[in-house]
C-alpha cells in the first residue's frame, strides 16, 4: 500500500507544445516548490502537450515517460483540435487531478552463503565470519563502462545465519564527465583457505546474490558472479498534477510510505 502524504519539493520540468508538425518546447526550468507544487498557467484547449521532468526531486530517479494530455473543451471553432495523428495522451477535463510514480534512487543486495563438501552436501562452516567487497559498476548512454570497489568491506557472520542486506546502494548517479549512469553491482569475498566460492546473481541492479563455498582452491584473483536472476525493489512516490485549459497546470511530487501487510 502507498501512501502518499509527504510532499517531494524540487523537481523541474519542460513543457512542450504540439505546433502542428511536432513538439516544441514553451516553458522550460518549471519547478516545484518547497510545498511539493507547481503551478503553470496559459494551456490551450484541445493543444497536445508533453510535460518533460528534466529534473528528479533529490533522492528519487528521473522519470524517462513524458506524460502526454490535452485539457479537452467542446468548442472546437474557438479551440480546434491540435494533436499528432497518432495522438495516446490523456485527454482530462479542466481540473483533472494526475498522480505520478517515481522511483527512489537506492537499492539494495542480500547475499546468502552456504557450506558444501565435494559432493554437495551442507558442513559446517570452517570459520564464523567472512568479509566481502562491493563492486559498483557504472554504464554511461554510450556504454562505456567503469568499476571500482563501493565503500568499505561488510561482514557476514555465521550469527546472522549467513545473511548479510546491503542496503543504500544508489541505482544512478553521474559521473567525472558530467554524464547519467547507472549502476549495477557484484560482491567478492575474502579469501578462505582451502574454499572456493561460486557466486549465483549477476552483476544485479538489487536482488539477491548466493554464495556457495565448497573445497577447492582458487587460482587467484576473484571469481565474478554468473548470470542468475535480479530482484528489484522499488519505492515510489508520487506526483500530484492538475491542469485547467487557459488556466494552467499544478503539479505536487509526494513521498510514500511503504507499510507491509
Amino acid at each position: 500500500m502507498e501512501d502518499v502524504a509527504h510532499l517531494l519539493p524540487r523537481a523541474e520540468f519542460a513543457l512542450y507544445e504540439w505546433n502542428g508538425s511536432g513538439y516544441v518546447c514553451v516553458r522550460e526550468n518549471l519547478l516545484t516548490d518547497e510545498t511539493g507544487e507547481l503551478a503553470v498557467d496559459g494551456l490551450t484547449y484541445n493543444t497536445a502537450y508533453r510535460l518533460v521532468e528534466t529534473t528528479a526531486p533529490e533522492g528519487y530517479l528521473l522519470r524517462s515517460t513524458p506524460y502526454e494530455f490535452l485539457v479537452k473543451n467542446s468548442d472546437t471553432k474557438n479551440y480546434p483540435n491540435r494533436t499528432p495523428g497518432d495522438f495516446a495522451g490523456e485527454r482530462v477535463d479542466a481540473g483533472h487531478i494526475k498522480y505520478f510514480q517515481n522511483q527512489k534512487n537506492e537499492t539494495e543486495i542480500i547475499l546468502k552463503k552456504k557450506w558444501q563438501d565435494e559432493k554437495g552436501q551442507e558442513i559446517s562452516p570452517p570459520v564464523q565470519q567472512v568479509s566481502f567487497t562491493i563492486y559498483q559498476q557504472a554504464t554511461d548512454p554510450e556504454g562505456n563502462i567503469t568499476t571500482r570497489a563501493y565503500g568499505e568491506p561488510v561482514v557476514m557472520t555465521a550469527e546472522s545465519g549467513w545473511v548479510l542486506t546491503c542496503s543504500g546502494l544508489p541505482r544512478e548517479g553521474i559521473n567525472t564527465a558530467g554524464k547519467r549512469v547507472t549502476y549495477v553491482y557484484y560482491v567478492s569475498e575474502s579469501r578462505v583457505p582451502g574454499y572456493l566460492p561460486k557466486y549465483t546473481g549477476d552483476y544485479t541492479a538489487g536482488g539477491t546474490i548466493r554464495i556457495v563455498n565448497s573445497p577447492g582452491e582458487a587460482p587467484g584473483g576473484y571469481q565474478l558472479p554468473e548470470t542468475g536472476g535480479i530482484g528489484i525493489f522499488w519505492y515510489m512516490p508520487a506526483g500530484l498534477l492538475l491542469l485547467w485549459g487557459s488556466g494552467g497546470l499544478l503539479y505536487k511530487t509526494k513521498k510514500p510510505r511503504k507499510e507491509v501487510n
